[in-house]
């Protein structure tokens, strides 16, 4: 990890059909749309965005990207490190602080400043992040009631099933509710249909 950036993953809801990257960071963009965010852009399935929303109006750069469902963004961090390193100077010709005391009052202000900032920063993203996962379980669910009432549609993804599956083949759920089949009765298929042959005693064929 570069000295100037921090990163963090959130992981991407298991109750969810993992979303292709460009469609999903599309919902993130129109999100972040209307926030409150400068040069606002999609490039590479990187969304990158740079944001004031923090203590001192700091400025920050941020990019959002998927890996391996999961969702990573990335915070430069350059400025903040910046303002901490002026601020402790201004402290440093303005107080009458021994070394002792304003090393110790310099490490405890960069510390707690420092991760004040990147507190209020990170949940600023992982908040607009965590909203996209709500829309879509809202939508997920919404669907999902509309494949229970459609017997021929996997309640889970859609796909096309019918009542004498056990198992989704295209996501892998398991239909606990369907008929389970026995190959050897065919009275199990509506379809089927079944002819008989009488043969006569004295009859050789």
């Amino acid at each position: 990890m570069q000295f100037y950036k921090i990163s963090n993953k959130i992981k991407y809801p298991e109750i969810l059909n993992f979303k292709n990257y460009k469609d999903f960071l599309e919902d993130l963009y129109f999100v972040f749309e209307k926030k409150n965010v400068e040069d606002l852009n999609i490039k590479d399935e990187i969304l990158s965005f740079t944001t004031r929303e923090s203590l001192f109006f700091i400025r920050y750069f941020i990019k959002i990207f998927c890996k391996k469902k999961e969702i990573i963004y990335e915070i430069e961090i350059i400025n903040l490190i910046k303002l901490i390193v002026i601020l402790v100077l201004i402290g440093f010709f303005f107080t009458n602080f021994t070394f002792g005391n304003f090393f110790l009052y310099s490490f405890i202000f960069f510390f707690l400043f420092f991760y004040l900032n990147i507190i209020i920063i990170s949940s600023l993203v992982s908040k607009e992040i965590k909203k996209i996962f709500l829309i879509l379980e809202e939508e997920n669910l919404k669907n999902s009631m509309e494949y229970l009432k459609n017997k021929n549609m996997c309640p889970a993804c859609g796909a096309e099933i019918n009542k004498y599956y056990f198992k989704c083949l295209d996501c892998g759920l398991h239909l606990k509710n369907k008929q389970i089949i026995n190959h050897t009765n065919l009275s199990n298929f509506e379809s089927s249909k079944i002819e008989y042959y009488f043969i006569k005693k004295n009859d050789k064929k």
